[in-house]
C-alpha cells in the first residue's frame, strides 16, 4: 500500500505529548501510564454493539471515580510532587469532562453539570489545563463563550511571553522548545478560532514555520530539538496536528495547498503509515491510549481510512476493547479510560462522504473543503458526522461506508477500466457521485460527462429542472436555474451530480459558512442522499449479517428485460443475497445485466427461475408475446414480482391493470395470514406484519404500519403475480435516499427474504 498523502487541514482536538506526560501528574501516576500489558486482541470482534457496550461501561467507571463533593477528578495534581505538575490543577477534570461530552453525555446530567461548575470555579495556571478546559467550553452551548474567551486570552498571553513564540508548561519567558505543550496550546486557541475569536495571524505563521523546520529527516517529530531524541508516533501526531491546524488558519483561501507545508505533512503521514499498529506507540512503546487518540485526530483531519494497510479505527478499537475491564476501566486509570472513550466515541460516528483520491490527478486542491462542509452539516442536523478519503483503486464495497463520493479537480478525469468498474459498482450499490470542477474547469466537467455516457449509455447527464427535489428537499432555493446543476438519473434516483460552480472553493474559503446558495444546495444534496441525515454509525452502514445459519437450499431469481428502463438497480439482489444467506441460509442466484444470463420478458415462459423480478420506473405496455410468456410461466408454478423502483412512477400500476385483464382477476392485499408477510411456516422467515417505511413515505402518505404488497392469485390461492407499488430495491441495497416511497432497509430485506424462502417451497414444473 502506498503511503497516504496530505488531504485536509481539519479537526484536531486533544493530543498530548509523550514526554510531557512523564512530567505531568495531571495525566499519569508514576508508572501508571505505561502501556497496558498486551493481551491478545486478535479474537476481539469489533462491532457497533461491542463498541457501544464498552462506551457505556467506560462512562459508568468515570462517574464512579468522580469526587462526590466537588464534582472533580483532581487526585494526582493535588498530591504534590514535580513543580510543573502542580500547575495543572483542573486539567484532569477537564480531560474527563471532555471525554464524557464527546461520548454524548448531556451537560444537563447532574454529575456532569457539577464537573462543569467546578471548572468554572477554579483558577488554572498551566498550559495543559487551560487548553483542555478551552475544549470543554467549545463543546458547550454559546453561553459558555465568555469562558472560552478568557482561556484563549490566557493562552495568547502565555505564548507571547516566550522568546520563540511557542508554549511551555506555564506563562514565563523561556527559550525552551516543547512540542507537546506547543501543539496543545495551539489546539486550545484553534477551538477559539473556530468559534469566531480572532487569533493574530503571526502566531499561526510562527507555529507552522517551527514545525516544518523541526521535522526530522525520517519524516517524524520528537519531543524537542535534541539531536539524540527519538522520533515517536505520539510526537509525529503532534507535529501533524500543528501543520493541519496552521494550514487551515493560514491558507483557506489558497487555490492550491502550500507546497512546503504539504510536503512536510506528506512525509509525516508516510512515517505513520509505515509504522502504525493499533496497540502501541511507535518509537516509545508506551502512552498507547493518548497516542491512539492522537492518531484518531490526525485521521479525522486528513480523512484517510488506512494506515499501514489497516483500518485505523478498527485496529485501535480492537486494542481498546481487549483491554477494557468489566467495570469499564483501562488499568483502573481514568486518564487512559478517558482517551480510550474519546477514541471509541468520535471514531464511531457516521461517515457521509468519501473524497476520492487518484494517483496522477490533482484531486485535493482544497484540502479543507469537506471538513468545513461536514462541520456545517453536523450543525444543521445536530448530529456529528465524519468524512474520509479513499482511493479510486480501493474495492468499491469499501466505499459504501459513505453514501456519497466526492471527486474534485481542475484536470480531466481519465480512470482506467478497473477504476471505471469500481465507480460504477459503487453507484450501482446505492452510492452517488458529486464531481466538482475546481476553478470551473471545463476540461474536468467534459471528462465527467464522457464518463457518465460510458458508464450509463441508457441515461443522460443533463441540466436539472428547477422543480427537481434537489432544489427543495431541505432548503427551498430561489432561482435554481442559475445554479446550472447537471445530474444523471436512473429514473428513481440521481447517480452523478455535476455542479456548474466551484463548490470546493466556496466550502474552503467562505468564512461565513452557509451564506450562499452553494451551501444551501450542498445541504440539499446531503439530505437527498441520506434520507435527511438518517445515517448509521460507521460500523453498521454496510452490515447485512445475521446470527449465521447453515446452508438451507438455493433459489434462482431472474431479472426480465423489456424495451424500457428494465434494470434501474442492477445490484439490489447482490446485497439481498448476502442477507438471505446470513438470515435463512438460502443461496440466491440471479440473472443480471452483467454476468448472468439475461432473460427477455417474452422468453420467460420456459425459464427455470423460481422468481422473476420485473422492475421499472415508468408505465409500459406489454406485447402479446410478453403476455403469453407470463401466462405460461405462472401456469408452471413460477412467481413474478413486479416493483416500481423508487415508488413514485407508474410502472407497477400500469402492469397491474394489464395483468388483471389478462387473468380476469383483481389484485388482493397480502395480509398477516400470508406466509410472505407473517413468516409462518418458513424456515428462516420473519414476521413483518408491521412494516417500517422511509421518512419520505411517512411524511407524504402516512401509511398504516403494514406491508402494502398485493397479489394476483391462482385458483388454489397461490400468489402468482406479486405487486409492490412501493420501492423494495433501494431498501434491499440499504440506500437511504430522500424522494423515494418505499420501505426502510430492514423491512425491505425481511420481505424479500420471506419471498425467497417461500419460493424455495414452491414447485416449478419443467
Amino acid at each position: 500500500m502506498h503511503a497516504p498523502t496530505y488531504k485536509d487541514n481539519t479537526t484536531i482536538f486533544v493530543m498530548i505529548g509523550m514526554t510531557a506526560f512523564r512530567r505531568l501528574i495531571l495525566f499519569c501516576v508514576c508508572g501508571c501510564l505505561l502501556a497496558a500489558a498486551s493481551r491478545p486482541a486478535m479474537g476481539v470482534e469489533v462491532t457497533d454493539r461491542a463498541v457501544g457496550d464498552a462506551i457505556e461501561r467506560m462512562k459508568a467507571y468515570l462517574y464512579y471515580k468522580q469526587d462526590a463533593q466537588t464534582g472533580s477528578w483532581e487526585f494526582r495534581s493535588r498530591s504534590g510532587g514535580v513543580e510543573s505538575d502542580a500547575l495543572q490543577v483542573g486539567g484532569e477534570s477537564s480531560l474527563v469532562t471532555l471525554a464524557l461530552l464527546y461520548s454524548g453525555e448531556s451537560a444537563q446530567n447532574p454529575k456532569l453539570a457539577r464537573a462543569i461548575q467546578y471548572l468554572r470555579s477554579i483558577e488554572m495556571k498551566g498550559t495543559y489545563a487551560v487548553a483542555i478546559r478551552a475544549h470543554v467550553w467549545a463543546a458547550l452551548p454559546p453561553e459558555y463563550m465568555p469562558m472560552l474567551e478568557v482561556d484563549a486570552s490566557w493562552l495568547l498571553q502565555s505564548a507571547n511571553k516566550h522568546k520563540l513564540g511557542l508554549f511551555d508548561y506555564q506563562p514565563i519567558a523561556s527559550d525552551r522548545v516543547d512540542h507537546s505543550v506547543t501543539q496543545y496550546g495551539m489546539l486550545g486557541l484553534w477551538e477559539a478560532s473556530k468559534r469566531g475569536l480572532k487569533i493574530p495571524r503571526k502566531y499561526w505563521e510562527r507555529w507552522v514555520q517551527h514545525f516544518v523546520s523541526a521535522q526530522r529527516e525520517d519524516g517524524g517529530w520528537t519531543y524537542g530539538p535534541n539531536a539524540d531524541a527519538i522520533t515517536t508516533g505520539s510526537m509525529t501526531a503532534a507535529g501533524l496536528t500543528a501543520l493541519f491546524v496552521g494550514q487551515q488558519e493560514l491558507y483557506a483561501t489558497n487555490r492550491r495547498p502550500d507546497p512546503n507545508v504539504a510536503k512536510a505533512i506528506n512525509k509525516g503521514v508516510a512515517w505513520l503509515d509505515g509504522r502504525f499498529t493499533g496497540n502501541n506507540n511507535p518509537g516509545a512503546n508506551e502512552w498507547t491510549y493518548y497516542y491512539l487518540y492522537g492518531i484518531e485526530r490526525v485521521a479525522l483531519s486528513s480523512g484517510f481510512r488506512y494506515l499501514n494497510g489497516k483500518d485505523w479505527y478498527e485496529s485501535g478499537a480492537r486494542h481498546i476493547l481487549a483491554n477494557v475491564a468489566e467495570n469499564g476501566s483501562i488499568d483502573d486509570d481514568f486518564t487512559k479510560t478517558s482517551f480510550g472513550l474519546m477514541f471509541l466515541s468520535r471514531g464511531r460516528v457516521p461517515v457521509w462522504v468519501n473524497k476520492l483520491q487518484m494517483s496522477g490527478l490533482k484531486w485535493n486542491n482544497r484540502p479543507s473543503d469537506l471538513y468545513f462542509l461536514t462541520h456545517y452539516l453536523s450543525n444543521q442536523i445536530e448530529k456529528e458526522i465524519n468524512w474520509q478519503v479513499i482511493g479510486v483503486d480501493a474495492p468499491s464495497e469499501e466505499w459504501l461506508v459513505a453514501p456519497v463520493a466526492y471527486l474534485a479537480s481542475h484536470e480531466a478525469f481519465h480512470p482506467d477500466e478497473q477504476q471505471k468498474e469500481a465507480i460504477k459498482r459503487y453507484l450501482d450499490l446505492g452510492g452517488m457521485l458529486v464531481a466538482n470542477p475546481d476553478g470551473g474547469s471545463a476540461e474536468f466537467a467534459d471528462s465527467i460527462r464522457a464518463l457518465a455516457g460510458e458508464l450509463y449509455p441508457q441515461y443522460e447527464l443533463k441540466k436539472l429542472d428547477p422543480k427537481h427535489v434537489l432544489f427543495n428537499c431541505w432548503n427551498r432555493l430561489t432561482n435554481p436555474e442559475k445554479l446550472a446543476l447537471e445530474s444523471l438519473s436512473n429514473g428513481a434516483r440521481e447517480l452523478i451530480v455535476l455542479p456548474g460552480d466551484d463548490w470546493s472553493e466556496v466550502f474552503q474559503s467562505d468564512k461565513d459558512h452557509g451564506s450562499s446558495a452553494v451551501w444551501a444546495l450542498a445541504t440539499n444534496v446531503f439530505a437527498y442522499a441520506t434520507d435527511r441525515g438518517a445515517l448509521d454509525n460507521r460500523l453498521l452502514q454496510t452490515d447485512v449479517t445475521g446470527a449465521g445459519v447453515g446452508m438451507a437450499g438455493e433459489v434462482s431469481v431472474g431479472r426480465a428485460r423489456y424495451d424500457g428502463n428494465w434494470l434501474p438497480e442492477p445490484a439490489a439482489w447482490d446485497t439481498q443475497a448476502d442477507y438471505c444467506m446470513s438470515h435463512s441460509g438460502v443461496s440466491v442466484t440471479t440473472s443480471a445485466a452483467n454476468g448472468g444470463r439475461v432473460l427477455d420478458l417474452d422468453q420467460i415462459g420456459r425459464c427455470d427461475y423460481k422468481v422473476v423480478h420485473l422492475t421499472g420506473t415508468h408505465a409500459i405496455f406489454l406485447t402479446d408475446q410478453q403476455k403469453s410468456a407470463i401466462q405460461q410461466y405462472v401456469k408452471r408454478g413460477g412467481t413474478i414480482l413486479i416493483e416500481t423502483v423508487g415508488g413514485l412512477g407508474e410502472f407497477s400500476r400500469s402492469l397491474e391493470k394489464q395483468l388483471s385483464n389478462l387473468f380476469n382477476a383483481f389484485a388482493v392485499p397480502l395480509t398477516g395470514a400470508d406466509a410472505i408477510i407473517s413468516g409462518r411456516g418458513l424456515d428462516g422467515g420473519q414476521d413483518i406484519s408491521r412494516a417500517l417505511y422511509r421518512r419520505y413515505t411517512v411524511v407524504k402518505y402516512q401509511f398504516d404500519p403494514r406491508p402494502r404488497l398485493a397479489a394476483l392469485l391462482t385458483e388454489d390461492g397461490r400468489p402468482m403475480v406479486i405487486l409492490s407499488h412501493e420501492d423494495l430495491s433501494l431498501g434491499m441495497l440499504g440506500a437511504r435516499h430522500w424522494n423515494i416511497s418505499g420501505y426502510q432497509p430492514g423491512t425491505a430485506r425481511k420481505l424479500m427474504n420471506n419471498l425467497v424462502v417461500w419460493a424455495k417451497q414452491q414447485k416449478l414444473d419443467r
